[in-house]
């Protein structure tokens, strides 16, 4: 048995892993041998051996037979084939672990057939020569130029898959492989090209398909005696299915031919003996007989002649084309039968074939026709053809022998390249004659095609534009019909505005009348001979009789009582007398007012009368009745003559109408369907608005309207819902807050006798942002910097009630020590001071509110400030010659690469030598050949020695040309710049100098002169240089912020630079070129790299550019900024205990402008359709306000947002926007609304897009007569490539799951033992079989102590440590389909006492409890005294 080792073992010492003694090796065969694959392995238990061929298991393959001898384990292949070969695996396993080994079969076909043997037929599509598959060449054993064993195949494009092309190529020595696409060098680098030299295999690997990977594929492989080539395409997936087809198509075609010869043909008295002997005489069977002498069939085949009885020849097996080595021999048969027996002729390259010696041999014994060639050469490549002819007729059948040469001289080349070009020619012009003939037939269908269907769409056309002409007459004549009305009604309205501006002008000739004589009444008043008044005509005394109680309000503005000055009087009874007839006129012009007004109320009341008694008029709007009215509350005169004009209708039509126009309108039609004067238009709201929809209709008689949802149901008023109707034909629906479940599509009917009409509209619910988790709008970045220097990270971030709080390495950080964090509202920084080398590290802000938390990372580096001082420490580059006699010692199979270098490197010209200064650039560039050489390496040395990497040193290697360049150099690069070129072949160099000019020694003596910078200048803080450390020029890390400040406002600039160990850096500030004095308005400091400007307070005069100069010994380096000071604006009427920068108040002024920032289309979309399936649709409209920051644009269709999609592309910029669609499906037909809202209202605009709708299944027969061919053809159809077998056992359970070896026994371990339980189940190949475990009747839990393991019907269980909890029975249950099978086992886990509660040593605890009261004793004594 394969498992000896006990159930239940604990012990995992005892377990050994499976071992391979003697693992698999790899075998090379020719078909029809036996194979017998091999290893030996060792293991405890004993391992199960499971057999793989690339990938799948063949365990239990009806083709293998699998032997056990100990620890030898065997895989014998009785008769081997072609489809053998691949990649063999031996899979060992046991409860300790799993272990393989792996060969590799390679079956090469032999280059004559095998008596008795199966070839495998491998179809070549790409090479027309051959009317059936050619036998693969024999396995070269010497010197041999490269053969294709497998051709490339063509291969479907499938964007966005996986492709493989492979191949397989053998020749000596190996050849050099290289891939070609469309003729030139492959330029893919996704693709991956594999080649593995021992089996000869060439794979390409493209991981992802595009579709400019279409195209010819070639693979060239070439070695010193020739080169080969193989290729194929990438083709679309209709040119791929098409080649299949005919492929299929061909080879279906050639196998019904063959069967239907032999099932027409008698049977012979050959093939009688021939099948009691035992022989496959079947068509199909590519098997070569041997053993039928011409003896014993001649007689046979005599007799039948003589009775009359005979067919023509037939040929059972034809010739099969060979690739051979120069050198081989040769060997062509086909299997003819006929009666009378058919004479057999050769012919080659379609001449008689000429028996030239002993090389060449001829027979026909039987029904075999055989040629055999010895030793063929290449002047016998070339198409053999066997001619098979009786009395009753003649067939033939060709075959081609392609000869590879060992080593082909280039005239003999040349030759055969130049005649295989020639046949190539031939053969091209003939198909281009095909193709052209074809071509010109489907160009002539496709005229004739295009012809009908103009015809057909001319005939559409003509009836339309009939039935256009058609509609449009009958509208003009409707058209003409409503015009007669109108001009009748304009007539008549035209002689009532007469009638009106007559009884307008009569009367405010009347009211001029009656402020003349107000004027004079008043010029009497201030005359002194008030008597005269008196004796006027008692015309006054009839308004006595007017009763108008209350004065309207208007006679109050329209006149005024005037104020006249007192005349002083000569005496006081002349005084009295003048007062008395002033109050005596006063009353006197009240009565007059009121017979005025009574008198214009009158002429109202009529005008009143006449309009009430007016009928209603017909118009081509619908119905509408005369609204003029007068005021009946307290309109006033004014009022009145204005509502007694001619009130027009809402189509600016006129309101009123004659008798005669109602009848004639009347006697036109008895009822008018409905019609819509007022759309009810779709609406974006907020959540809980309130939204209303207005919508008016005409129609006779008056239509009734109904409002629905997109369902169809009806609205009724009551709840959140109000309907509103009106008797005119007016509607409203009222909505109330809405929200999410009230957005939809509406629909408002209107109906009566003539018909019903309806109108759509939607409603969009905005919802508010729900709060969000906190966002960072100020981020920190990674940083770099020394020890002993000090860094700052900042962050801000937006949100409600946001908490920071920092981390280094996912450890929290407080205030203390080196760190120290200052929070402030959103914003907070981290100080790190004085940093070291344990400060580096990854740090973390989290910002937290009741939403969320959102984390922000970032890197702090800090480096040492030690540096190397001396070469040693520098990478070297060791160049070394290759000995040319060491290398020739070196074995074969290790030179491969050599073979790439064609020669040794050389350098094209020389290295130019530079002189510069400090600062500059330096650029040294040289060409060098060879360019395509993969072993080819390239060096740079400065002074002997290898230049060290840095950021100002950049190296370039590539198309030939080598270059270096350093940017900016200094003194210290300076030197002999050598550049080295080393393949196995050799090595160049090429020198050159760079000398460099520097500025120390200047600024060195100028300090020693005693020469300072003017101005304020100070040192650095940092620490000091130690001795050996070198230093550089100065340069700013961090530029200066320019800033927009407003007066009195600080300013704070700052700025990071280096070297900050540098004793003699100085840093001066200047403002527009004049230097700034370190004082109390301009705060100067420098400290650890960080230089910094503050001016607490700001003026005007702080306006300009400032500037910061850093100087040292070895140069200067400047940074600016520019500082824009505004002066103090007044914003406290917007802005209320907030502190305003220059953008907050831009905005402001901007808001709150005089500009109308409504939103508002200038130009309204547009409805588009869209002509082409998968076209583009574009909606397009001009907006205002154009620089509004808080305009937000949403897009709706058919009520609903617009779902995210690549396809469709919004924008919205300088007062457009627009909206595009690419590609364009027919279901994104619709109603397309765009919607613009801000603070100010908002508005919307809709338009209509249409698509074009083409049936993409053509389900109908277009052949109807062809269907029952293809049936028929498909019933007959073969199979390509490897005949499939029939292995149920992989896809259905066979028999009912049983036990080899159950659970059995008990299991007693210790606490925190180990446990392993095991079983063996059958079938063990069975694929639907599934194992469970249960632990007293309850599912096992999944934990990392339990190990479930279950492979080739080996069931194991591990607990890696048990607890007592742990012990019962488990219980393992076997499933598949056809039926279950359990096994038990119990488990006992013991326990061990932790807790002693009794005393070891109970003498030692009675002294510890006497010790202790003595103690207690002498305290307590102690206390009372």
């Amino acid at each position: 048995m394969p498992f000896k080792q006990p159930l239940g073992e604990r012990d995992a010492a005892n377990r050994v892993a499976p071992t391979f003694i003697r693992p698999l090796a790899d075998k090379r065969a020719v078909v029809g041998e036996t194979i017998i694959l091999e290893c030996q392995l060792e293991g405890h238990p004993d391992p199960a051996i499971k057999w793989l061929k690339d990938g799948h298991n063949v365990s239990m393959c009806p083709d293998y037979r699998i032997e056990e001898d100990g620890l030898k384990h065997r895989l014998v292949i009785p008769q081997v084939q072609a489809a053998d070969s691949g990649r063999f695996t031996a899979q060992a396993s046991n409860s300790a672990g799993t272990k393989q080994s792996t060969c590799i079969l390679i079956c090469a076909p032999a280059p004559t057939p095998v008596p008795g043997a199966k070839s495998a037929v491998a179809n070549n599509f790409n090479n027309p020569f051959y009317s059936s598959s050619p036998a693969p060449p024999q396995t070269p054993v010497g010197p041999s130029a490269p053969i294709f064993l497998k051709e490339l195949r063509h291969q479907p494009l499938k964007p966005g898959a996986g492709v493989t092309f492979e191949g397989r190529v053998i020749a000596v020595p190996p050849p050099n492989i290289e891939w070609m696409k469309n003729g030139k060098p492959l330029q893919n680098y996704r693709a991956k090209i594999e080649h593995d030299a021992k089996t000869g295999i060439i794979s390409l690997i493209i991981p992802q398909m595009f579709n400019d990977d279409a195209g010819e594929y070639t693979i060239k492989a070439t070695n010193v005696h020739g080169e080969a080539m193989s290729g194929a395409q990438l083709l679309p997936r209709e040119q791929y299915d098409r080649w299949f087809a005919n492929e299929q198509t061909r080879l279906t075609k050639d196998r019904k031919q063959g069967l239907l010869s032999q099932t027409l043909r008698p049977s012979s008295v050959a093939q009688k003996q021939m099948q009691k002997q035992g022989y496959d005489t079947d068509q199909g069977s590519v098997d070569m007989h041997w053993t039928i002498s011409e003896s014993e069939t001649e007689p046979e085949l005599s007799a039948l002649d003589a009775r009359g009885v005979g067919t023509k020849p037939i040929i059972r097996t034809p010739l099969r084309g060979l690739r051979l080595t120069e050198g081989t021999d040769a060997i062509l048969q086909a299997n003819i039968v006929g009666n009378p027996k058919p004479r057999i002729q050769w012919h080659f390259n379609g001449r008689p074939l000429q028996v030239s010696g002993p090389r060449m041999q001829m027979t026909y014994k039987g029904s075999m026709a055989v040629l055999k060639i010895s030793m063929v050469t290449i002047d016998e490549a070339g198409d053999y053809t066997v001619v098979s002819e009786n009395r009753f007729g003649k067939v033939e059948s060709s075959a081609r022998i392609e000869v590879y040469p060992l080593s082909v001289p280039d005239e003999r080349r040349k030759e055969n390249q130049l005649r295989e070009q020639q046949e190539r020619d031939r053969q091209q012009q003939q198909q281009a004659l095909v193709e052209a003939s074809l071509a010109q037939q489907r160009q002539r269908d496709a005229e004739n095609r295009r012809i009908r269907e103009e015809q057909d769409r001319l005939r559409v056309l003509f009836e339309r534009e009939k039935a256009e002409r058609e509609r449009l007459e009958q509208e003009r004549r409707q058209l003409e019909h409503e015009k007669r009305l109108r001009q009748q009604q304009q007539q008549e309205l035209f002689e009532r505005e007469k009638a009106e501006k007559e009884e307008r002008a009569r009367l405010e000739e009347e009211r001029h009348r009656l402020e003349h004589e107000k004027r004079l009444r008043q010029q009497q008043q201030t005359q002194p001979y008030h008597l005269q008044y008196q004796q006027a005509p008692p015309a006054h005394q009839t308004w006595q009789d007017f009763d108008l109680v209350h004065r309207p309000q208007y006679a109050s503005d329209e006149y005024q009582e005037p104020h006249y000055a007192q005349i002083r009087p000569q005496h006081q009874q002349q005084q009295q007398q003048f007062h008395q007839q002033q109050r005596q006129e006063v009353s006197h012009q009240n009565l007059y007012e009121q017979h005025r007004r009574q008198q214009q109320l009158n002429r109202v009341s009529l005008i009143w009368r006449d309009k009430q008694q007016q009928p209603t008029q017909v118009t081509n709007g619908g119905v509408k009745a005369a609204n003029g009215s007068a005021k009946t509350a307290n309109g006033s005169a004014n009022g009145s003559a204005k509502n007694g004009s001619a009130v027009h209708a809402a189509n600016g039509g006129p309101s009123s109408q004659t008798a005669r126009g109602h009848e004639h309108g009347a006697a036109l039609v008895n009822a008018r369907p409905p019609q819509f004067l007022v759309h009810p238009q779709s609406v974006a709201a907020k959540a809980f608005e309130t939204v209303t929809f207005s919508a008016k209709v005409v129609g006779t008689p008056t239509p009734t309207l109904t409002w629905q949802k997109s369902d169809g149901t009806v609205i009724q008023s009551g709840g959140k819902y109000k309907i509103e109707n009106g008797p005119d034909g007016s509607g409203r629906l009222i909505i109330e807050k809405v929200d999410a479940h009230d957005a939809d599509m509406y629909m408002l009917v209107a109906r009566n006798d003539g018909g019903s009409f309806q109108s759509r509209f939607s409603l969009n619910v905005l919802q508010a942002k729900s709060p969000e988790a906190p966002e960072f709008t100020g981020k920190f970045q990674s940083t770099t910097l020394y020890d002993g220097d000090s860094v700052k990270l900042y962050c801000k971030a937006a949100g409600e009630g946001v908490s920071f709080k920092w981390f280094k390495d996912n450890e929290p950080i407080s205030s203390g020590g080196n760190y120290a964090v200052d929070s402030k509202g959103n914003e907070t920084t981290l100080h790190i001071n004085n940093a070291t080398l344990k400060e580096g590290g990854w740090y973390r802000c989290d910002a937290t509110n009741k939403h969320g938390t959102t984390t922000l990372k970032g890197r702090v580096v800090v480096n040492s400030r030690q540096k190397f001082t001396g070469p040693a420490h520098r990478e070297m580059i060791t160049l070394r010659k290759v000995d040319k006699v060491e290398r020739s010692r070196t074995p074969v199979n290790q030179l491969q690469d050599v073979s790439a270098s064609k020669s040794a490197p050389k350098f094209e010209g020389s290295l130019q030598s530079q002189q510069l200064i400090e600062g500059q650039s330096a650029r040294l560039e040289i060409k060098y050949t060879p360019v395509d050489d993969p072993n080819l390496r390239i060096a740079w040395l400065l002074n002997g020695k290898a230049i060290l990497a840095s950021s100002r040193i950049a190296t370039l290697t590539d198309f030939g040309i080598a270059a270096l360049e350093i940017n900016p150099v200094t003194v210290f690069d300076q030197g002999e710049y050598t550049i080295v070129a080393v393949n196995p072949l050799g090595e160049a160099r090429v020198a050159a100098n760079i000398a460099v000019v520097g500025h120390g020694t200047f600024i060195q003596q100028q300090g020693q002169s005693g020469t300072q910078f003017g101005g304020t200048s100070y040192q650095s803080k940092g620490a000091q240089a130690p001795a050996g450390v070198q230093l550089d020029l100065p340069n700013f890390h961090s530029d200066l912020r320019s800033q927009e400040i407003f007066e009195g406002q600080p300013i704070h600039l700052e700025t990071k630079l280096t070297p900050i160990n540098d004793p003699n850096l100085k840093v001066v500030w200047l403002l527009n070129g004049k230097e700034l004095v370190n004082n109390d308005k301009y705060r100067q400091h420098l400290s650890h790299g960080f230089a910094t400007l503050d001016v607490p307070q700001t003026s005007k005069d702080d306006s300009g550019y400032y500037s910061c100069r850093a100087f040292n010994q070895l140069g200067e380096a400047e940074n600016q900024a520019t500082i824009i000071v505004h002066p103090k604006v007044e914003l406290h009427q917007f802005e209320q205990n907030r502190q305003l920068d220059v953008d907050d108040v831009r905005e402001i002024q901007f808001s709150h402008s005089a500009q109308d920032l409504t939103p508002k289309f200038l130009s309204q979309l547009k409805p588009f359709h869209c002509e082409q399936e998968l076209g583009r649709s574009i909606f397009e409209a001009r907006i205002q306000p154009i620089n509004d920051p808080s305009l937000r644009v949403s897009w709706l269709k058919d009520g609903q947002p617009l779902p995210n999609a690549n396809r469709i592309q919004i924008f919205q910029n300088f007062g457009v926007v627009s909206l595009s669609l690419h590609p364009t499906y027919p279901e994104d037909a619709g109603v397309y609304t765009c919607v613009l809202f801000n603070s100010h209202g908002q508005a919307q605009s809709s338009a209509e897009l249409t698509t074009v709708w083409i049936d993409t299944l053509q389900l109908d027969s277009k052949h109807a007569d062809s269907l029952p061919i293809i049936g028929y053809l498909d019933s007959h159809q073969i199979h390509i490539g490897p005949q499939s077998v029939d292995r149920p056992e992989e896809f259905n359970s066979l028999e009912a799951p049983k036990f080899a070896r159950e659970l059995t026994g008990k299991i007693e371990v210790m606490e925190n033992e180990p446990v392993h339980f095991e079983a063996r189940i059958q079938p063990a190949n069975d694929v639907k079989m599934t194992v469970e475990w249960y632990h007293n009747g309850n599912p096992l839990p999944a934990a990392h102590r339990f190990r479930p393991m279950f492979d080739f019907g080996y069931v194991a269980l591990d607990l890696l440590y048990a607890y007592p909890q742990d012990s019962g029975t488990y219980t393992l249950v076997a499933r598949n389909e056809l039926g279950e099978a359990r096994s038990n086992v119990e488990l006992v886990v013991g326990t061990e006492k932790t807790l002693y509660l009794e005393p070891h040593h109970p003498e030692g605890l009675e002294r510890i409890k006497v010790s202790n009261n003595q103690i207690l004793y002498v305290k307590l004594k102690k206390k009372g005294n």
